[in-house]
C-alpha cells in the first residue's frame, strides 16, 4: 500500500511539475505579464510560479521517499555487471547537459534561443509598460510620470463610461473593476482627445515622483 501511494504521488507530481515547467517556459516576462494581466488556464504568472515551487518540493520529497523504498534495486543497478558503466553514463549525461547550457552548445542553445524568441513575440503582442510595475502606480502618479494632465485623463476615462476612476487608486485596481488589463486601460487613456504621452525615456522618473 505504501509503495503504491509513494509511486502514484510521485507520478502525478511529476506530470504537474512538467505542466508548470512548460507554462513558465512560455510565460511573458514579469513586467509584460503583469501589464497585460496574462493568465494561462485562469492562473496568473505568480500563481504558476508558486505552484511550480511547491510542486517541485512535493516531487523532491517523494523522490527521496521513493529512493529510500527502492534502495536495494538501486544498489543493484550500481553494483551489478554493467553498474559502473551505467553510473558513469548517467553522471556524464547530466554533466554534459549543464556544460552545454553554460557554454552555449547545441541543442541546449536552441532551447534557450526559442525561449527568448517567445518572450520577444509576447512583448510585441501584449506591449510593455512605460516603466516597471506601472500598474501599481496611482492614476495621479502615472500621469505625472508621463507628463499627462491628470484632470483631463480622469474626466476622459469617466466620459468613456469607466467606473471607480480616482486619482489615488492604482491602474491595476481600476482596470480590474472595469474588466480590463492595465495595458487595455492605458490604451483607453491614449484614446482621450488631447492626451499625448511623453516620448520614450522622457518620463519624470521614480525619484522625481517621490519628491
Amino acid at each position: 500500500m505504501l509503495r503504491r501511494f509513494v509511486s502514484l504521488t510521485l507520478t502525478f507530481s511529476f506530470f504537474l511539475l512538467v505542466l508548470s515547467s512548460v507554462v513558465l517556459y512560455v510565460v511573458p516576462e514579469g513586467r509584460v505579464a503583469y501589464w497585460s494581466d496574462w493568465t494561462m488556464l485562469s492562473f496568473s504568472k505568480e500563481q504558476w510560479g508558486a505552484m511550480h515551487i511547491t510542486g517541485g518540493l512535493l516531487f523532491l520529497l517523494f523522490s527521496f521517499w521513493h529512493v529510500f523504498l527502492k534502495i536495494r534495486p538501486l544498489k543493484a543497478y550500481v553494483t551489478g555487471r554493467h553498474g559502473p558503466v551505467a553510473l558513469f553514463g548517467a553522471v556524464l549525461t547530466c554533466a554534459l547537459c549543464y556544460a552545454a547550457t553554460l557554454e552555449g552548445w547545441q541543442p541546449t542553445r536552441f532551447v534557450l534561443d526559442l525561449n527568448q524568441s517567445i518572450k520577444v513575440r509576447q512583448k510585441q503582442e501584449h506591449g510593455t509598460p512605460p516603466y516597471g510595475h506601472a500598474e501599481k502606480s496611482s492614476l495621479s502618479a502615472f500621469c505625472s510620470f508621463l507628463w499627462l494632465d491628470g484632470k483631463l485623463v480622469e474626466e476622459g476615462l469617466k466620459a468613456q463610461g469607466l467606473e471607480g476612476i480616482e486619482p489615488g487608486r492604482t491602474l491595476e485596481d481600476m482596470a480590474a473593476e472595469n474588466g480590463l488589463s492595465p495595458a487595455s486601460f492605458y490604451r483607453r487613456i491614449l484614446q482621450i482627445p488631447g492626451v499625448e504621452p511623453a516620448p520614450a525615456g522622457q518620463g519624470r522618473g521614480r525619484r522625481a515622483l517621490m519628491q
